[in-house]
């Protein structure tokens, strides 16, 4: 009997020091999200919202008011329904 439980001893050692570091390297984030360890998510609301990156749209894109770029190189009027200007980079 002690013969079969030696011969198993090593992998029984590695899984108790596998499992012991993977109980120890947990941990939990600093908060409940966004605090502190993800950023918020584009949302609804009237605050300002940045997104650092392509923003990739796969459907219809709708906007109820005006659109500028930060150079005013597209505006987009919204009670006329009609782009004001628009310099292209071609």
């Amino acid at each position: 009997m002690f013969r079969k439980f030696y011969k198993f001893l090593p992998q029984i050692v590695a899984m108790l020091f596998l499992a012991g570091f993977v109980a120890y390297a947990w941990t939990e984030p600093a908060g409940a999200p966004p605090a502190g360890n993800v950023p918020a998510p584009i949302n609804v609301g009237l605050t300002a919202q940045t997104k650092q990156g392509d923003l990739i749209i796969g459907g219809d894109f709708k906007v109820d008011s005006d659109i500028t770029d930060k150079n005013s190189s597209i505006i987009y009027n919204s009670s006329t329904g009609k782009i004001e200007r628009a310099k292209l980079p071609f």
